[in-house]
């Protein structure tokens, strides 16, 4: 038995599908007797390396975000951004 998605016009294993839905497009997949297609395994490593990068993007994306929001929280509490101290020459001896 296998799942085939007519969108993808893919017949999915079992094991690739998750709730009835195409791992690829995650539309509606319908149950078949159909063996799986030849490339249904090449194509689902492929999605599954998409989907890890995507959410290692989306994990470094927050983390951005998430340090800037808390960035600027802790600078909208100071009046005034903090001055440097002028620098001064430094006296040297003579030669």
């Amino acid at each position: 038995m296998t799942y085939y998605c007519a969108a993808c016009c893919m017949n999915w294993w079992p094991y690739q599908t998750s709730d009835g839905a195409c791992p690829e497009c995650g539309g509606g997949t319908r149950r078949t007797q159909e063996p799986g297609s030849l490339d249904a395994d090449a194509r689902y490593k492929a999605v599954s390396v998409a989907r890890a990068a995507a959410s290692g993007r989306d994990r470094a994306v927050a983390a951005f975000e998430a340090f800037y929001a808390a960035r600027e929280s802790r600078l909208n509490g100071l009046d005034t951004l903090p001055v440097a101290e002028p620098v001064r020459p430094v006296d040297r001896p003579a030669a």
